[in-house]
């Protein structure tokens, strides 16, 4: 869990509210509870976020590495992260198989929207400025459900009638029933 906003301060447990706020110190403290399976983290500056978020790393690192020798890791995988290509993206993604088994991912929305960037760095949300990946899609569908080949498709169709609804709608855009773009 992660929360963010207004950082507490790190104080010493018999402070007393007698001095000015800015005045006090603006060192970080990470607090790790052995019973607990978060940390806690105070104070800080904007300066420090950087040598802060290394010593958080480093103390996530070593708790994971625990619960890896334990047999205790979620999901078996750490670090194997199984990648494919998506056209369009510059770089392979985590392929939708890895994203079903280690990161429950379980709608097409989620896996282009979410597990992955897909949605954000393609054109209109991963179809293709006319509908070109929609084929790959398509496929990540079939993965995605197998044996269901109407789910798969009802998914497919979902998804592109959602972009056509908010993202053509909202950029002027609307397509013709073959699926070629009209401005």
């Amino acid at each position: 869990m992660l929360r963010t906003g207004i950082r507490p301060l790190v104080v010493e447990r018999d402070y007393e509210a007698d001095v000015y706020p800015l005045d006090l110190s603006r060192r970080f403290q990470l607090v790790a509870d052995e019973a607990k399976p978060w940390f806690s983290t105070y104070g800080g500056k904007i300066t420090g976020c950087a040598r802060f978020a290394r010593k958080v790393a480093d103390a996530l690192g070593r708790r994971v590495g625990d619960a890896k020798r334990n047999g205790n890791h979620a999901n078996g995988a750490l670090g194997q992260v199984e990648r494919e290509s998506f056209p369009g993206m510059p770089e392979p993604v985590p392929s939708i198989d890895w994203c079903v088994r280690n990161e429950a991912c379980c709608t097409l929305d989620d896996y282009l929207r979410r597990r992955t960037n897909i949605s954000q760095w393609t054109s209109r949300e991963g179809l293709g400025e006319d509908n070109e990946h929609l084929p790959e899609i398509k496929r990540l569908a079939k993965r995605l459900y197998p044996g269901q080949a109407s789910k798969a498709n009802r998914a497919v169709r979902d998804y592109v009638n959602r972009v056509e609804q908010t993202f053509d709608r909202l950029t002027g855009r609307q397509l013709q029933r073959n699926g070629t773009a009209k401005n």
